[in-house]
């Protein structure tokens, strides 16, 4: 039987996405506001996905944020090792 994922478990992706958010828009010198203003989201918009406790991040969301920033969204699959970082 497959093991399931839990739904409420914190998720290193998420982590990784939120800081490299918050790290290139500190680097760029803009505000939430600034980035927020540029996207027409409001403000906590962008403090939600730099949040590194927040798990909903929509992919389509985060590539848009990527682009207002001038960077592109990668996203990768990598084979499992027997210590996964997130314990699953």
């Amino acid at each position: 039987m497959a093991k399931r994922l839990q739904p409420n478990i914190e998720s290193p992706a998420s982590r990784r996405l939120a800081f490299a958010l918050k790290w290139v828009r500190r680097s760029q010198g803009l505000s939430r506001r600034a980035l927020a203003d540029r996207l027409v989201y409001d403000e906590d918009t962008i403090q939600n996905y730099e949040n590194l406790g927040y798990r909903r991040h929509s992919l389509w969301r985060a590539e848009r944020i990527a682009r207002a920033l001038g960077k592109r969204l990668v996203v990768t699959l990598e084979q499992r090792s027997a210590h996964n970082e997130d314990g699953q």
